[in-house]
């Protein structure tokens, strides 16, 4: 949720105010759908004419037709995406990226060149081995009474995909 906010926070910065969301359904289910519960947060609170519906499919990305009716309609300004596929659907109806429209990986991972939120994930994994090197020192076993959250935040990461500041 703080990676979508901070996502949000720096696509705002950039000027863009209408900003879309394609997604899968199934990756937002994994998180507890704190990905798409924290974009419709936002998007209440912007004016009605920035509101850009969210368009899904749930293993993957909407299909390319569906995205591309979507993408028509509403003209978001960027797209905040968890699937590669958008750039090249973007492409082929001749959007510009980033002079038209933007593109937000969330997470950008391996995504070379793209803008996004960095989620990480060798911290992640850092922060899981002291978790549990943590409970072996303290003689731990089984399930906790109370279980505990870790966060480990995410970054931005700069790319070719949006407008600089």
């Amino acid at each position: 949720m703080e990676g979508m906010n901070a996502c949000l926070t720096e696509l705002q910065k950039r000027d863009y105010r209408r900003i879309g969301f394609a997604f899968s359904h199934a990756l937002d289910a994994n998180v507890g759908y704190t990905i798409s519960g924290r974009y419709l947060a936002w998007r209440e609170q912007q004016p009605r004419e920035m509101r850009v519906p969210l368009v899904s499919g749930w293993e993957v990305l909407p299909s390319r037709d569906n995205f591309v009716r979507w993408f028509r309609r509403y003209r978001p300004e960027c797209v905040m995406t968890t699937d590669s596929a958008v750039m090249g659907w973007l492409r082929e109806i001749g959007v510009r990226v980033p002079g038209e429209a933007g593109v937000v990986a969330v997470p950008v991972r391996h995504l070379t060149g793209h803008a996004g939120m960095d989620a990480r994930t060798h911290e992640v994994g850092r922060g899981t081995i002291n978790l549990l090197a943590r409970e072996l020192y303290l003689n731990h076993a089984g399930l906790p009474t109370t279980p505990e959250v870790s966060l480990i935040a995410g970054t931005w990461r700069d790319g070719a995909t949006v407008r600089w500041r």
